[in-house]
């Protein structure tokens, strides 16, 4: 695995935890659209799902995203444990910049008064430093 796939995957992580909270959001107002209705009426459709059914579904995804949050936060505790071992500070603040903030090179030069060319070729150097000083995670 590349360095900058390694870093990237709290990108990935990040953006499952979104799309199981857009569908926590769904299945809770599905659930509350069934549970509006008085226990004596029926809801018929085929195999369709009661309120209890929709809140296990509901709670089951939940820990879902618990977990998700869980292995999202030590990642990120290991990855700044990674990037803290990097001697250029430059080097660092551009991988927590890009990985951990999820900022653009552009955003990055702009926002520490750099120009874009000198930060993206930085960057490249950042992944290879990150790389030698965690030998542990990269065997080739």
């Amino acid at each position: 695995m590349r360095p900058k796939d390694y870093l990237s995957q709290v990108r990935h992580i990040d953006n499952e935890i979104d799309s199981k909270i857009k569908l926590l959001e769904d299945l809770r107002a599905r659930a509350m659209s069934i549970g509006s209705l008085e226990v004596k009426d029926k809801v018929q459709s085929s195999g369709g799902l009661d309120f209890s059914d929709w809140m296990d579904r509901y709670v089951d995804l939940q820990k879902e995203v618990t977990d998700k949050v869980d292995e999202l936060i030590d990642l990120k505790q290991r990855i700044i444990s990674q990037i803290d071992r990097m001697e250029n500070p430059l080097y660092r603040l551009i991988l927590v910049s890009r990985y951990l903030r999820d900022m653009r090179l552009g955003e990055i030069a702009a926002r520490y008064n750099y120009n874009y060319g000198y930060i993206k070729n930085a960057h490249g150097n950042a992944l290879l430093e990150f790389k030698e000083k965690n030998p542990e995670v990269f065997h080739d």
